[in-house]
């Protein structure tokens, strides 16, 4: 096999010094290499080798490594203009722009891009407190029910539509609801703040109902999934101590402390 161009690649985190056991929390304690985008096509093999210069080597593969191009997460947003019925007054549509929505989910699905449109204000009256949206069960799936229809109606099946609302919350509230596979809709609120905290995760959260996950166990949630296969909803258990890692921060996520995004 002709070596790809740029060979050898050296470790993104080099110089360092070789551990007779690896940290796996921490990640100068591995080597970690960034592929050429020249590489990630098609199907690689790849080798690794370490070397002290004088008295230690050590080379391990060949690793055959298949690159598959996945498609765009097309995703329409839908802003609901929400009247109140009582509790206040006026009418409270959450303001454009919307990329707030989509920076955790961009870090979670294996995507190449997220690929955003706002369709026009679907009209919704219901209750407020102070003159903000405060929504119940029944007022959620009402919203859920209204972006579904214009999912279907629009015929963009393969879209995920996704309804955003402006709401109160006193610290116990619905954040978001969607569909359990099949229907690629579900709604969420615009997050807390002006830096929308909570809006991207609740992106991810019911974006993964629509693939058809349920509920991990641990958080208290309805209909978790049974078969789950680690406690609490983490991400792994002493016998399997699994990593996450954030590409975007170079930071290892343990096991520990991490949870599965459908907690």
């Amino acid at each position: 096999m002709v070596a790809p161009p740029g060979s050898p690649l050296s470790a993104m985190n080099n110089p360092r010094t070789l551990e007779p056991v690896a940290n796996r929390t921490d990640w100068n304690d591995t080597f970690n290499f960034e592929l050429p985008a020249s590489w990630t096509s098609g199907t690689v093999e790849l080798w690794g080798s370490a070397s002290n210069g004088t008295t230690f080597e050590i080379v391990e593969g060949p690793v055959t490594v298949t690159f598959t191009e996945n498609d765009p997460l097309n995703m329409t947003v839908v802003p609901f203009a929400y009247t109140c019925t009582t509790g206040g007054y006026g009418t409270v549509t959450p303001a454009s722009p919307y990329d707030y929505l989509i920076d955790h989910t961009y870090k979670i699905y294996q995507v190449p891009s997220v690929q955003m449109t706002t369709h026009a204000p679907l009209a919704y009256s219901g209750p407020c407190y102070n003159g903000t949206p405060n929504l119940e069960y029944d007022n959620w799936l009402d919203i859920l029910y209204g972006v579904t229809s214009v999912w279907y109606s629009d015929g963009s099946l393969n879209n995920y539509y996704y309804a955003v609302v402006d709401i109160y919350c006193d610290g116990s509230c619905i954040v978001g609801l969607g569909w359990v596979g099949g229907i690629k809709a579900a709604a969420g609120f615009t997050g807390f703040g002006s830096l929308h905290s909570g809006a991207s995760t609740t992106h991810t959260h019911e974006v993964g109902h629509n693939h058809g996950r349920a509920h991990e166990p641990g958080c208290g949630a309805g209909n978790p999934d049974v078969n789950y296969t680690y406690s609490n909803g983490y991400i792994g258990d002493v016998v399997s101590p699994n990593y996450g890692f954030d590409l975007f921060n170079m930071t290892v996520k343990p096991h520990t402390n991490y949870y599965n995004v459908m907690t």
